[in-house]
């Protein structure tokens, strides 16, 4: 049906092949201390990253916050002036 084939002499060249593993064997408690280790600098780098948004953003706000200032003192010094032209007409007339 399929084209694998049961005969013994392809079966023993993997009985016969040694495997090593990839990676390392390690016990338990080493394995778990590989793992905390990583989570550590994965966590590390989540909070500069973060640390890095938050600054960008506080940058931003500041930023946002004196031109909001200053777009109301220009608002006021307007209307201010609108207010000495309307008075300045109604004394030429």
């Amino acid at each position: 049906m399929g084209n694998c084939s049961s005969s013994s002499s392809e079966s023993s060249l993997f009985r016969n092949q040694e495997i090593t593993p990839q990676h390392p064997e390690q016990g338990e408690t080493q394995a778990a201390s590989t793992m905390s280790e990583r989570s550590v600098t994965d966590f590390n780098s989540f909070l500069a990253a973060t640390n890095t948004t938050v600054t960008m953003v506080k940058t931003k706000f500041h930023e946002f916050d004196a031109l909001q200032k200053e777009h109301c003192e220009l608002k006021t010094s307007y209307e201010q002036v609108m207010e000495d032209n309307r008075s300045l007409r109604q004394r030429m007339e």
